[in-house]
């Protein structure tokens, strides 16, 4: 899951610091390569004093599990990879199913983007409510510099707004070829590839469109 859907699934009004939680593995992973927190132990190694930080980021974890295990992910990242096989991009080779799972994550965000016309106003409203000094503790106390990188990363993705681009076909591209290289793997930059990801675009926003109430369905199997 991507950021709107995080905070879509599970965001609660009132709690800015337990919604940072929910995004934060995300935004650790973006600042800087090898920081993503993946695991419940890891977290609460870090996050030991911050109930609300932390309780955002195991519900993170719990969400993600499951939505990675449900016949939604494995049916729309099997229609993408289906579509991108039929296109015969010419630099797919053996990435078609990393490629399907983070394009099937950055369109979700679209199409809940979509359908709740408030969700990024609510977003970075909880977002613009996070301070510096009171999740400074959960950083290297001996390395004060990582914090303020940190926080002024975070400072430019909240004031970006960037999530509201994501409409954008040429967006969702340009995330997918930086995810691409931050895993050593080489975008997407031939023009008839670049086109024909363009027209694949609208073909999984329809399809996800078409398939939403089972986004909400991911959501009440993590209640259970």
């Amino acid at each position: 899951m991507n950021f709107a859907s995080h905070f879509f699934l599970d965001g609660i009004k009132g709690k800015p610091y337990y919604n940072f939680g929910l995004i934060l593995p995300d935004l650790m992973s973006i600042y800087k390569r090898g920081w993503r927190i993946t695991d419940r132990a890891k977290a609460k190694e870090m996050i030991d004093t911050d109930v609300e930080i932390l309780n955002g980021m195991l519900k993170h974890f719990e969400l993600d599990a499951i939505f990675h295990q449900s016949m939604f992910f494995n049916d729309h990242t099997k229609l993408i990879k289906d579509l991108l096989k039929q296109e015969k991009l010419q630099l797919i080779h053996v990435k078609k199913h990393f490629v399907a799972h983070v394009l099937l994550e950055l369109l979700i965000d679209r199409v809940i983007i979509k359908h709740d016309e408030k969700v990024l106003f609510d977003f970075y409203n909880c977002l613009d409510r996070i301070e510096k000094e009171k999740i400074s503790h959960f950083f290297n106390e001996n390395e004060p510099g990582v914090i303020d990188g940190f926080f002024d990363f975070y400072v430019k993705f909240r004031e970006r707004r960037f999530l509201y681009k994501y409409s954008e076909n040429e967006t969702i591209i340009f995330i997918l070829n930086k995810v691409l290289e931050r895993v050593g793997l080489l975008p997407f930059t031939i023009l008839s590839d670049i086109e024909r990801l363009d027209m694949i675009l609208s073909h999984i926003e329809i399809a996800i469109d078409d398939d939403f109430a089972r986004v909400l369905e991911i959501r009440n199997m993590a209640d259970v």
